[in-house]
């Protein structure tokens, strides 16, 4: 069963409406500012953060950062690694364009449950699934997706 949010105890909604809003976004257009749009704005307070949702098989990352750095990302040109001690499991997406500004961090901490579900997630799933959205005055606009398949070795880096 979907988890259902609520925000200023009038708007609900779950994570199948969610995702479905996100996925008929057009790119370039913003997520409806009274649902999807206000889910964002509820949980990312500053740029280069990002917020996992749930959908029926796997999470999904909604990545969010200034209009600048989403379009210096390019999905062609951009590759994966994974590294893990005891205290984390780091993603990097990393922009092989060396004239861009630089590499995407995603660090898990191993200390919560919610962290733990989303990795065991990805390392039996294989997949991390991105969208990117540029914070912009009145709200989040939909500008890039890209869904990774890890190699084994990065699932095997996985270590919760």
């Amino acid at each position: 069963m979907a988890g259902l949010e609520m925000f200023n105890g009038n708007i609900k909604i779950d994570n199948k409406t969610l995702i479905s809003e996100i996925e008929n976004c057009k790119f370039g257009e913003l997520l409806p500012d009274e649902s999807s749009g206000r889910f964002l704005h509820e949980r990312i307070e500053y740029d280069g953060q990002f917020v996992f949702i749930k959908n029926t098989d796997n999470y999904i990352l909604c990545f969010c950062d200034n209009e600048i750095s989403i379009n210096d990302i390019e999905l062609d040109n951009i590759a994966i690694a994974v590294r893990s001690n005891e205290d984390m499991v780091v993603f990097t997406i990393i922009n092989k364009n060396a004239d861009s500004r630089g590499n995407l961090t995603i660090i898990f901490k191993n200390n919560n449950t919610a962290n733990i579900e989303v990795l065991e997630n990805i390392k039996k799933t294989g997949i991390l699934e991105i969208y990117f959205f540029s914070i912009i005055l009145g709200g989040f606009s939909k500008e890039k997706h890209k869904i990774f398949r890890l190699t084994q070795d990065n699932m095997n880096n996985i270590v919760i």
